[in-house]
């Protein structure tokens, strides 16, 4: 078997890990139970250096990790589909209605999982800052972000959340009002990407 030099170039220590990979044999199990990768996936607990190790080294493990995740996300976006959205937006409307004054309107979802706001940033009303904070459990539900859509389908935001639960944007549209579009399609919803 070639064995590389044992300088400490790039290129001879990267040989050296790949013979020892190959050297190694793959065990038959996973190393990582399902609890400990659900627990990484969930964000409570990061890999450790050597369990990183053993996904870059374990097929199996590496395997086992994707399932995990990919049944994980199901389970998620199967709760998120259960989740009743059977309110009114027009009612949140009272405040800017109210003597043509324009004035922020805010949502909290029924579940507790979200709140949105929506901030007027100039005295007409065409130009609003959208704010989406969301819960720590819903960052769980949505690992790959998540989108601001409203009943007639136009999507107003998208994205990753900030590490405070937090994603911002702006309804800058001049050919329709914020205020108009949620009386007609009401006000937006959160759905997975």
């Amino acid at each position: 078997m070639f064995k590389p030099k044992k300088e400490k170039d790039g290129i001879n220590l990267l040989l050296n890990d790949i013979l020892m990979i190959a050297d190694n044999e793959e065990p038959q199990t996973p190393q990582l139970n399902k609890a400990r990768l659900l627990s990484a996936l969930q964000g409570h607990q990061p890999f450790s250096i050597e369990e990183e190790k053993i996904l870059l080294h374990s097929y199996l493990d590496r395997e086992q990790f994707l399932l995990t995740a990919a049944v994980e996300q199901a389970k998620a976006l199967e709760a998120w589909n259960n989740i009743d959205y059977s309110w009114e937006g027009v009612d949140l409307l009272a405040a800017a209605d109210n003597e043509n004054k324009i004035e922020p309107i805010h949502y909290k979802d029924p579940n507790d999982l979200y709140q949105v706001y929506f901030i007027p940033i100039d005295a007409e009303g065409k130009q609003w800052r959208i704010e989406v904070m969301i819960t720590p459990e819903f960052k769980i539900m949505t690992p790959c972000g998540f989108k601001l859509v409203d009943k007639g389908g136009r999507e107003w935001l998208s994205g990753q959340p900030n590490e405070a639960g937090e994603l911002i944007g702006f309804w800058l549209s001049e050919e329709e009002s914020l205020l108009e579009r949620i009386k007609i399609h009401q006000l937006p919803v959160l759905k997975p990407l």
